[in-house]
């Protein structure tokens, strides 16, 4: 069995999920196999309010909107030669959807020279209607809603006036 996980930058997650299973004689003959994908991919539009400067320190906050796109792919299957059809199925679920995210943020900047700040930043990130899949074993899948993060950012700003 694996079990990747996976964060890219811009809120791209992936996890991966892949489970075989083969049961040899004198028991029943089994073949058993899984693989769960999701990902998500966000185009964001984040608007900032710098609450004035104070010995060097800018407090600032900002708020966003945008759109997420996530995509699940499950596939399942399960046979036995135990002549019992009951026994078998195959499980088949792949959804791409688009669902509203926003942002809320909150921060400081220190000002180091005339135009460059060092940044120090918290952000929420949160697409309350995605959907993703989750295994709960081999013929079971649930299906959650609410995609949300936490991020602490450290950068550099440069103002041009």
């Amino acid at each position: 069995a694996d079990l990747n996980l996976g964060y890219l930058p811009g809120n791209e997650i992936s996890v991966d999920y892949d489970d075989t299973a083969i049961v040899v004689p004198p028991a029943t003959a089994t073949v058993a196999s899984a693989s769960l994908e999701n990902y998500a991919f966000s185009g964001m539009l984040n608007g900032y309010v710098d609450l004035g400067t104070y010995v060097g320190i800018t407090p600032y906050l900002g708020a966003g909107i945008g759109i997420l796109r996530s995509k699940r792919s499950l596939s399942a299957s399960y046979f036995t030669d135990n002549a019992d059809p009951a026994d078998d199925f195959v499980l088949n679920d792949n959804k791409t959807q688009y669902s509203f995210a926003y942002t809320l943020n909150a921060g400081l900047a220190y000002q180091v020279s005339k135009n460059v700040s060092v940044d120090l930043g918290y952000q929420y990130f949160s697409a309350p209607d995605a959907e993703y899949a989750i295994a709960k074993d081999l013929d079971s899948y649930q299906i959650d809603k609410g995609i949300s993060n936490h991020q602490i950012k450290v950068g550099l700003r440069y103002d041009l006036w």
